[in-house]
């Protein structure tokens, strides 16, 4: 992984990611393929952090599952590590400006502990399951997002999640659908 320093790309320090698996015919590199800024977890008044997801063993020396953390200086785990890979992160906030905070969802593959993708969110540190899909391996989640769909009215916002599936907790969506905190459903339906 690199940065940009204003003037041109640098290595970042602390070390990139590290590969998943070696080997094998033409090998197998780390790949991180979303990014998310959030606030830094010591609630240091402006401090913001780095969130990357990828399919990855490690970040720097810090031994972590498809996630990690970058304050700018080092690498850290964020909680015990679940996922395989981490195809999406957003920020959400399910009340809408209230009481409860904004927080961090990802979403992608879990591995061995089920076959197709799942939705989490991390809170308290540590992250919680909120969705799984097991359709098929071949599923795939490639988004998610915060919608407020009455902008400033009554509403509070949904978690939209995108890519190729047909249901998830059991209901029966095709590739978009929406959470609003306790269900999952179809968009626009």
């Amino acid at each position: 992984m690199v940065q940009w320093n204003g003037d041109k790309w640098t290595p970042m320090l602390g070390g990139g990611l590290a590969s998943l698996y070696a080997g094998g015919s033409g090998g197998s590199y780390p790949i991180s393929n979303c990014f998310e800024v959030c606030d830094a977890p010591s609630g240091e008044p402006g401090r913001k952090d780095l969130i990357v997801g990828g399919w990855f063993l490690a970040a720097g020396d810090v031994l972590t599952s498809g996630l990690a953390r970058w304050d700018g200086q080092s690498w850290e785990a964020m909680g015990k590590p679940f996922f395989a890979e981490v195809t999406a992160l957003t920020k959400h906030d399910s009340d809408g400006p209230g009481l409860g905070p904004t927080e961090l969802y990802a979403g992608g593959y879990l591995g061995s502990q089920l076959p197709g993708f799942g939705i989490a969110v991390f809170r308290d540190n540590s992250w919680r399951i909120i969705a799984t899909e097991t359709g098929s391996t071949s599923d795939y989640l490639g988004a998610l997002a915060s919608f407020d769909p009455d902008g400033d009215g009554p509403l509070p916002p949904v978690l939209v999640a995108a890519g190729i599936f047909t249901e998830i907790d059991g209901q029966s969506v095709t590739n978009l659908t929406q959470w609003d905190g306790s269900r999952w459903s179809s968009v626009g339906g």
